[in-house]
């Protein structure tokens, strides 16, 4: 009989950097379709081989995953997530989830690594919300770089009036470096609840 052989074209994702950029690139199924990240966000484009163009910068993105894979195992946590923001333009320079996986390793597709952590877990802001508090007394014109708090004194029930250094009284900047709760907590009080609904509103935060 006649050897009947026939040829057919077949598209398939490759990716190059594999679990460094998985979260922000996504991965796509048997038919190249989107599930998840840039794939699945942009999948009509990609799928007419319309180029996409990201803000991620790839040799920061794989110091940041680094670091951050060794303060995940100094703390012997399960999982963390890391962001660098250019604050200028508001672009995404790195962002990073662990555990992450490899687009191109099934195995590895399990629902713990394909949580993009960044976007899609809650998490305790706890201190972070200092230097925010900071933003807005600077930005409603409220607090300046000059003003003085003393912490050494309990405020509204804040106990921690025992863990200052020097004489206790501190700028704006030595309360975020010192990350003191009694001046964030002055500062709060002084821009007033309103104020603090409007800003966050305003932000999304």
């Amino acid at each position: 009989g006649e050897i009947n052989i026939h040829n057919h074209n077949e598209h398939k994702r490759i990716y190059p950097y594999k679990n460094i950029s998985s979260h922000i690139v996504g991965h796509v199924d048997i038919d190249q379709h989107g599930q998840n990240g840039s794939e699945r966000y942009f999948n009509r484009d990609l799928s007419l081989s319309k180029n996409i163009f990201l803000s991620i910068d790839i040799n920061l993105q794989q110091i940041v995953r680094q670091k951050l894979m060794e303060t995940i195992k100094f703390y012997k946590a399960n999982s963390g997530l890391a962001i660098v923001i250019e604050i200028e333009s508001g672009e995404i320079l790195s962002s990073v989830s662990l555990p992450d996986y490899n687009p191109q390793d099934k195995k590895t597709l399990n629902e713990n690594n394909l949580i993009n952590r960044v976007f899609q877990s809650n998490f305790e802001m706890g201190s972070t919300f200092k230097p925010i508090t900071a933003t807005m007394g600077f930005d409603l014109g409220i607090i300046n770089p000059q003003m003085k708090f003393n912490v050494t004194k309990r405020y509204l029930n804040i106990g921690d009036h025992d863990k200052f250094k020097g004489n206790g009284i501190y700028d704006v900047e030595k309360i975020i470096v010192e990350s003191s709760n009694i001046g964030t907590a002055q500062i709060a009080t002084m821009i007033g609840k309103k104020n603090q609904k409007i800003f966050f509103w305003k932000n999304w935060i």
